[in-house]
């Protein structure tokens, strides 16, 4: 199976709420005219101008933490559509029973999908006028989506990403508070420059110089966006699965479209460890040596950049996520002192064949892919 799409089949002997097409309901057997003309004047009313698409960042269990925050969040008409990249079969069921409970859709593809294929899959499904991206790790606060409406209907923008911060307690420290890219000519030589607004500061510190405003550089942990604006500059480049929300907001700026920050829109992502084979599997190719390599060169020769320190510095520690945030913990738990770095030393080249077995075996199983 490549791929499929719960969300339109009774399920348990009773069907579940669905997004009805309003150009579908005159064709529908069963409905009278009377039955029609109300139909049709409730979606006047509710037709959702959002759609929410959930994507798998780096581990595949955090939604079972983050999904019924978010589906309690949403208080207002959408479309959810959730992207399952080849979740364990454990949880694939637990999605399906969720999809089957709340009524949204449910697109699975049976391989891990990289966070810029698994957003374009749902960009691709959306008809909204907004198109909300979200990913598997962030929790949401109540309000979240509707103050990021209000930010692009009142500015015009092209798209709006909120106040982002990180970790548990909720609340205590920022991830990103907007920031800035732009391309620099040096020599004769072009560099890329990017910041993030606030990063790693607590925000009890910084909280009073928080105010809506341009920015260049939004992520993509959480970011609303005009679909029309996907349509125009295109989406995420999949060949990047690095630098891509860097990428996509170059040529946003450069299509002549303005990117904002709202920090009255809050979210807040948590990061962690692998939780088990799945997400470990996942999280080796999500940040294997071979994804960031591709991602680092396809990202300077695409926008023509210097072969420079940035560069160097990041080809030259490959890895380091998952030796950071697999590996260390690991050895030095359980084999602490000069014992557990001895043992983190040794394991490095047997890591790193594994890292690409796991990367050539997904290579093989997308190729045989349509998606």
């Amino acid at each position: 199976m490549v791929a499929g799409v719960y969300g339109d089949l009774p399920t348990n002997g009773k069907a579940r709420p669905q997004y009805i097409c309003p150009h579908c309901v005159a064709l529908t057997p069963g409905h009278s005219g009377t039955q029609r003309r109300r139909t049709l004047e409730l979606l006047a009313v509710e037709q959702p101008r959002v759609t929410v698409v959930v994507a798998q960042r780096e581990r595949l269990s955090p939604v079972k933490k983050t999904l019924d925050r978010l589906l309690e969040s949403l208080n207002i008409p959408h479309r959810l559509i959730y992207v399952d990249g080849g979740s364990p079969r454990k949880l694939a069921r637990w999605l399906r029973e969720k999809a089957d409970e709340h009524g949204f859709e449910l697109v699975r593809v049976d391989r891990n999908l990289a966070p810029s294929e698994a957003r374009n899959l749902g960009i691709g499904m959306a008809q909204t006028e907004y198109v909300a991206l979200i990913d598997n790790d962030v929790w949401v606060e109540d309000g979240w989506l509707e103050r990021l409406i209000a930010c692009l209907d009142e500015t015009g923008g092209a798209a709006v990403g909120p106040l982002t911060c990180e970790g548990e307690p909720l609340g205590e420290r920022v991830h990103f508070a907007g920031g800035s890219v732009r391309i620099e000519q040096e020599n004769g030589t072009r560099h890329v420059r990017d910041k993030m607004f606030h990063a790693q500061r607590k925000l009890v510190n910084v909280k009073d110089e928080l105010a809506r405003e341009e920015v260049t550089l939004l992520e993509l942990h959480t970011m609303l966006v005009r679909r029309d604006v996907f349509e125009a500059v295109g989406g995420l480049d999949e060949e990047l699965s690095t630098r891509y929300h860097l990428d996509w907001c170059l040529r946003v700026a450069a299509a002549g479209h303005t990117l904002w920050f709202e920090p009255s829109s809050v979210v807040h992502y948590l990061p962690g460890p692998p939780r088990d084979w799945g997400d470990a599997h996942f999280y080796m190719l999500r940040w294997s040596d071979e994804w960031e390599r591709r991602s680092l060169e396809h990202f300077r020769e695409k926008w023509d950049l210097a072969d420079d320190e940035f560069f160097r510095a990041r080809l030259g520690r490959l890895g380091w996520r998952r030796q950071m945030t697999v590996i260390d913990p690991i050895f030095r738990k359980y084999l602490p002192g000069k014992l557990g770095g001895a043992a983190v030393k040794a394991v490095k080249p047997p890591e790193r064949v594994l890292n690409r077995i796991i990367t050539s075996r997904h290579a093989r199983a997308r190729a045989r892919t349509h998606v």
